[in-house]
């Protein structure tokens, strides 16, 4: 009878998802510190921006929660733990991922196509 032996993770493979976590922290805090310290700020020249997002606030708020739970979602995705163990949670993660990443697009293009025409 043949045996199963599982495979030993290799050196690149175990550095992959530190890694993968150092990049999503550097690029959440990326975010954060360009859009979101300068509102918060006295900066003259977000004077105007700041006027729109206030003006905008009712697309902003959902745009805002879909993008806060793919970022902490998303990186669940890459979890072979979270898969061997939790198997539905990951696959309703998963759709809700898909879901609020399509929404958070349509959000976008609803504002890039609205900044065009003005």
């Amino acid at each position: 009878m043949a045996s199963f032996t599982l495979p030993t993770p290799s050196a690149s493979r175990s550095r992959f998802k530190p890694v993968l976590w150092i990049f999503l922290g550097v690029t959440t805090l990326f975010v954060f510190i360009t859009s979101e310290v300068l509102l918060i700020t006295d900066y003259p020249m977000y004077h105007a921006y700041r006027l729109q997002v206030i003006a905008d606030r009712g697309l902003l708020i959902p745009h805002t929660l879909c993008g806060t739970f793919a970022l902490l979602a998303g990186p669940l995705q890459f979890s072979s733990r979270l898969r061997q163990r939790h198997l539905k949670l990951h696959l309703v993660l998963g759709r809700m991922y898909f879901i609020r990443h399509a929404r958070r697009c349509m959000d976008r293009l609803h504002f890039r196509c609205r900044d065009r025409r003005a």
